[in-house]
């Protein structure tokens, strides 16, 4: 069923999620259905619910719903968590990212965001101020979710200085087609919130990307040279360098070793930790949080992350490396180093005979550096992930015993909601592990392909709940327990049609009747 979606009336409110638009337009339209709303605005059943980086936005512009003055740049830019990333990530990928956020799978954008392998905790819960939500329902008679409410890393209101509230019972990832409209009836006694100076930074510096409009994109080469720069001006280098022990000893002073815990940002002593690679050359990206953690270490707590990232894109951009092949003739020299080295690389592989023999690698590569390079990809070793530090079977049979405990605690709910594969998987621990990782998690695979249900299944289900909490003791008509069960003709699957047209007339109709009234009812 198509919607007319032209609906002028509707707005965005000042910070609010895109998420949230979408969650208030269900309501405008009365909705009740997931899956009505995302085919109506996304032309399409199988879109996801996405918070921090949406994709189809495209799509959702031509259906209409959205407010005539917005551009899908503007709404980039003004209503999703998309400016907290841009700025920190290649220039070439931010294109990419912004022209899969028109036409792309959001799934996609949250892998190669970042988003998905940082090392900052990933929010479970959509939160709120209940002070904001009081003053929006009085001014616009509604509430709805603010951007920087939904930043990890922000666990308090700057505005009323009290906590953020999780919404209870509706946690990301079960009901991946379900945008939530905020809804709190009353709000509980708010208890004063002390907030520290570290907590009061984060959110400033959050809130300045956020609305920094057109963001800047910085290369990595430029990154790296910020950041010797700033070694400097902390007189923590000495040429390309870097004094680490004076660095870490500013990190410490400025932010409480709880927050760091809790953000994913310590082990700062490891010579391959975050901290220690972010002042070496770039080789990828550094999230937000761990740029503002080590520039406010250094600069103090009245810095600009913008101004950050402008001073980062002023820098020197990296020049391309030119390398000269020789002109020599190959001597009988070169002949035989060349014939020594592919011996050493049948045998070793070239990592290991460059250890062996570093002077005869450093000839050939002053000689002919293509012809080297040749060689050693001829003999290349394929590179093995040694994973014998994890115990994969065990991880895999607690995992088992986890899901086992969650299908009994759902095994007595007849009303409860499909339990679909997808939804069993993220009840449990190391749910992203569990569902990348089948071949380490056999067992579970298995548990999962036998007690998931499929379509059929349910609908059955919901149809035996409302015959076993009926009170009428007479024949059911067809449509009044389809009704009931929240099940139409349309979308009956063929197993259940020969469950109703079979099963039901003879045993479950006649509920409750005597024996001779069951009998003059067959005849």
């Amino acid at each position: 069923m198509r919607y007319s979606l032209h609906l002028n009336s509707l707005n965005f409110f000042k910070d609010e999620l895109l998420y949230s638009f979408l969650a208030r337009l269900a309501v405008h339209l009365s909705l009740e259905s997931p899956k009505a709303l995302i085919e109506a605005v996304f032309d399409s059943r199988s879109t996801a619910a996405t918070i921090a980086i949406p994709g189809h936005l495209q799509k959702l512009y031509s259906s209409g719903c959205l407010p005539p003055r917005y551009t899908i740049d503007q709404i980039i830019h003004q209503h999703t968590l998309f400016p907290l990333v841009s700025s920190f990530i290649r220039p070439e990928l931010r294109v990419e990212l912004l022209s899969n956020m028109r036409n792309g799978n959001a799934s996609r954008l949250f892998v190669r965001s970042g988003l998905a392998a940082n090392r900052l905790p990933k929010l479970t819960f959509l939160r709120y101020c209940p002070l904001c939500l009081l003053d929006q329902k009085n001014k616009f008679g509604i509430g709805h979710w603010q951007r920087i409410h939904q930043i990890v890393a922000v666990q308090h209101c700057a505005i009323h200085r009290c906590k953020l509230l999780g919404l209870k019972g509706e946690q990301l990832g079960y009901e991946r087609h379900t945008f939530h409209p905020l809804r709190i009836k009353s709000c509980d006694q708010v208890p004063h919130y002390e907030i520290g100076e570290h907590e009061a930074i984060v959110e400033a510096k959050c809130r300045e990307l956020l609305n920094q409009g057109e963001p800047i994109t910085p290369t990595f080469h430029q990154w790296t040279n910020y950041y010797l720069e700033l070694a400097q001006t902390a007189e923590c280098r000495k040429g390309k360098y870097i004094k680490f022990e004076p660095i870490e000893e500013l990190v410490k002073q400025r932010w409480p070793e709880a927050f760091l815990s809790k953000n994913g940002l310590v082990n700062t002593k490891s010579s391959s930790s975050w901290l220690h690679s972010i002042f070496r050359k770039h080789r990828k990206s550094f999230s937000y949080l761990e740029h503002i953690v080590v520039n406010g270490a250094i600069k103090g707590p009245d810095f600009s992350i913008v101004e950050c990232v402008k001073q980062a894109s002023n820098m020197a951009k990296e020049t391309e490396t030119i390398y000269c092949e020789g002109t020599r003739k190959t001597s009988a020299r070169s002949t035989h180093d060349m014939a020594e080295w592919q011996n050493l690389l049948a045998l070793n592989g070239p990592k290991s005979a460059r250890k062996l023999r570093p002077n005869l690698y450093a000839r050939l590569y002053r000689e002919d550096r293509s012809r080297l390079l040749d060689a050693n990809n001829q003999f290349k070793v394929a590179r093995t992930h040694n994973s014998s530090r994890i115990n994969w079977k065990q991880r895999d049979k607690k995992a088992a015993k986890s899901l086992l405990k969650i299908i009994d605690d759902f095994d007595a709910h007849l009303s409860f909601r499909r339990l679909t594969k997808r939804f069993l998987i993220y009840r449990l621990p190391r749910s992203a592990s569990i569902e990348k990782k089948p071949t380490k998690y056999v067992l579970t695979h298995a548990l999962l392909e036998k007690y998931s249900e499929s379509i059929f299944e349910f609908q059955i289900r919901r149809i035996t709940n409302t015959i076993l909490t009926s009170d009428h003791h007479s024949r059911y008509k067809r449509w009044w327990l389809l009704r009931n069960s929240g099940l139409s003709e349309q979308r009956l699957t063929k197993e259940v049609r020969i469950f109703i047209d079979k099963i039901l007339p003879s045993e479950f109709f006649t509920l409750e009747l005597t024996n001779t009234q069951r009998n003059s009812y067959e005849q």
